[in-house]
């Protein structure tokens, strides 16, 4: 089986990242010393028993091979490790000199068609089709520029960037004035790898809307795809002077500060990148240079409620600080646990239920996903989407494990002084009133008996007894109440984060297992256990009050957005994020699902949709500003995997429904949608690398 570790070792070593800031800078291996590697890497392959292989084979995972690798020159070899250690791209001199004159308003149109007639017979000869048929949908239902611009947007944040852009060229040949369209179809270029033929058309634009940050980020974005580091870094700094807190652009800032050799500026620009759209490849890259995510920095849709689950409505009886307590409220005391025990033994049996479906939901899953794999393994390319965690789960998992780590701070102070009341002062009490005990025990004896006084002592006992009862359940309780918050605190709060970190068919689990927890704690077991005494009641004590339990409030994600546009919806709350799809568009969808993998998963470099919320009195023509001061917007962070963060700017409420479709509205909002570019890969990305 070692051999097997080792090879799948080896297989995963081969495609990891280098980067130059984290690990000193390798020699390149030689012609040799390749071929050295793959015949040790073929041995081992012939070295794998038989039950290794029926493993890698029940994975789904070919049999690699490594006796006919093709022949690679030292300065291939070469050149390709200086591509890995690269953080920003080398300047593209070529398709720099490639870059077309300034192009007027009257010159647009013939542009976006030259330009189109370039791209489009570059695209998968299937998405091509599919996409012309959507095109000739859409005309059916809607033949304007702006819902053609914004299907095409729908399609991107799908996962179908070829029959984007195809719409795209469409919507823009129909309306070259569009500058929404514009910026978008520019944007589209760039992510495809085509950056040379967008900066004409994003010059243009900046000229007619000046400090538009989405129009300058994407500019900054597209010379530093060409690797022109000085003109990437002037649209990326005025990008950033307008919002300081841009998604994009700080994470390309990062990007020029760490090829510096400024770690320190790189670490604060991710940190601000992280904060305004979060994904994975960000959170790695903070953790390249040297530093862990903070949870305080994390954002999510929905604040916590003080008390979610109501345990503060579940209130105990007292603790005794007299004889006659001890009969009353011990009383009462029976009553409260045998209906705490009633209810726990409830739960526990929905528990068992929820924890069957649970499992039920997980394995299905889980076989789901296998099969996926094994397709994709068989096919090369992803067929079909995996289920990943839940949008805001690693965030989640952050704030879950602080209130954890300040749940055991607590509880360890807590048990400390508690520890120290019962051997301490607690102890003395206990002394004190034994030897007051004894004394009048001995008076009592005294004075018992034939031709004695026979007086009765029951109301001087109960008189030491009060006063022990008093001094010691009293401090106890203090404790007991002490406790009771610091759980009360942990189970609420770690309630609220497993909303966005289990999903809903998982989440009762955990919500009735906070809810038995509380219930457990309430019933004052030891070491808050009560001190009682009940012998020295000497007249009839009150009957005692009648006990009833609370009732837990649901905790549940109250935050729901909702963003439409043409053919469909993306819905997103606490722990799902998901899209639905009219019946047209999931004919193309289930058709096109094989076609992703080469044109989207692999080569997607990641990027902003931005929705721009405003009155219609207030619509600019312009693509969206982003930032506070720029008006309402949605922010939904994409890369090659899909979804990953959806951001809710100021002025929009959640719950309240987003019409990304132009010239509708929603409850008098309207919207606009636009591209806002990402970093490209050192290595060149997308359809259009070689246009």
């Amino acid at each position: 089986m070692r051999t097997l570790y080792s090879l799948l070792l080896m297989l995963l070593s081969s495609s990891t990242t280098v980067y130059a800031q984290t690990k000193p800078k390798e020699k390149p291996p030689t012609q040799k010393e390749m071929a050295e590697m793959m015949k040790e890497a073929q041995k081992m392959v012939d070295e794998l028993s038989v039950e290794d292989k029926k493993i890698m084979d029940s994975l789904g995972i070919k049999m690699p091979g490594f006796k006919n690798i093709p022949n690679v020159s030292d300065k291939q070899l070469a050149d390709a490790m200086d591509k890995e250690d690269r953080i920003v791209p080398k300047k593209d001199a070529a398709r720099i000199a490639k870059l077309p004159k300034a192009i007027s308003a009257g010159q647009m149109l013939s542009f976006i068609q030259t330009t189109n007639n370039k791209a489009i017979p570059l695209l998968n000869s299937k998405q091509k089709t599919m996409a012309a048929e959507v095109f000739n949908l859409i005309k059916q239902k809607n033949n304007s520029a702006d819902y053609l611009g914004n299907a095409a947007i729908n399609l991107w944040m799908m996962g179908y960037p070829e029959m984007a852009f195809y719409l795209m060229g469409k919507a823009c040949e129909q309306d070259a004035t569009d500058a929404n369209n514009l910026n978008n179809y520019a944007s589209m270029l760039t992510m495809m790898g085509a950056a040379h033929l967008a900066i004409p058309v994003l010059d243009n634009i900046n000229l007619k809307f000046p400090k538009n940050n989405t129009i300058l980020n994407n500019l900054g974005q597209a010379w530093f795809q060409l690797g022109d580091m000085p003109k990437a870094e002037k649209y990326i700094n005025e990008t950033l002077a307008i919002y300081s807190m841009h998604s994009q652009a700080n994470f390309t800032k990062c990007l020029v500060e760490e090829s510096k050799g400024k770690i320190p500026a790189a670490i604060v620009a991710i940190k601000k990148s992280i904060k305004k759209g979060h994904t994975p490849e960000k959170e790695s890259k903070l953790q390249q240079l040297g530093e862990k995510p903070d949870p305080k920095d994390d954002n999510f849709p929905q604040e916590a409620k003080k008390d979610p689950l109501n345990l503060g409505g579940f209130m105990p009886p007292a603790f005794p600080i007299s004889v006659m307590e001890c009969i009353t409220l011990g009383m009462e005391w029976n009553d409260y646990r045998g209906l705490l025990n009633q209810q726990i033994n409830r739960l526990e049996a929905l528990k068992k239920e929820a924890a069957i479906k649970s499992e039920k939901f997980l394995t299905k899953q889980m076989e789901q996903n296998q099969l996926v794999m094994q397709s994709s393994l068989k096919e090369g390319i992803l067929t079909g989407n995996l289920s990943n965690a839940p949008l805001y789960a690693k965030r989640a998992e952050r704030q879950l494990k602080e209130v954890t780590n300040t749940y055991q701070r607590k509880i360890i102070d807590h048990m400390e002084k508690l520890t120290a009341f019962l051997g301490g002062s607690g102890n003395e009490y206990r002394k004190r009133y034994e030897e007051k005990m004894k004394k009048l025990q001995k008076e009592d004896l005294d004075q018992t008996g034939e031709g004695k006084p026979n007086a009765n002592f029951c109301p001087q006992y109960r008189e030491v007894s009060d006063e022990y009862l008093k001094a010691y359940n009293s401090q106890l309780q203090v404790y007991f109440k002490e406790y009771l918050q610091i759980e009360k605190d942990y189970l609420n709060q770690s309630t609220h984060w497993r909303m966005y970190t289990d999903y809903p068919e998982t989440y009762d689990v955990a919500k009735l297992g906070a809810q038995i927890a509380w219930l457990k704690v309430l019933k004052a077991t030891s070491p808050y256990s009560f001190i009682s005494i009940t012998n020295y009641v000497c007249d009839p004590s009150r009957s005692p009050r009648k006990m009833a339990l609370q009732k837990f409030d649901d905790v549940a994600c109250k935050y729901k957005s909702v963003l439409r546009l043409p053919f469909g919806k993306i819905v997103s709350n606490c722990s799902k994020t998901y899209g639905e799809f009219d019946a047209d568009f999931i004919k193309f969808s289930l058709t096109m699902d094989a076609e992703k993998g080469e044109s989207f998963k692999e080569q997607f470099i990641g990027g902003t949709v931005e929705v721009g919320i405003s009155k219609s009195a207030e619509k600019e023509i312009g693509p969206v500003k982003v930032g506070a001061s720029a008006g309402a917007t949605v922010a939904v962070e994409l890369d090659g995997s899909g979804l990953k963060d959806v951001t809710i700017g100021a002025g929009v409420e959640a719950g309240v429904e987003l019409n990304g479709t132009a010239g509708s509205t929603s409850a008098g909002i309207e919207a606009r949608v636009s591209l806002v570019s990402g970093h490209s890969t050192v290595g060149g990305t997308g359809v259009f690398e070689k246009l």
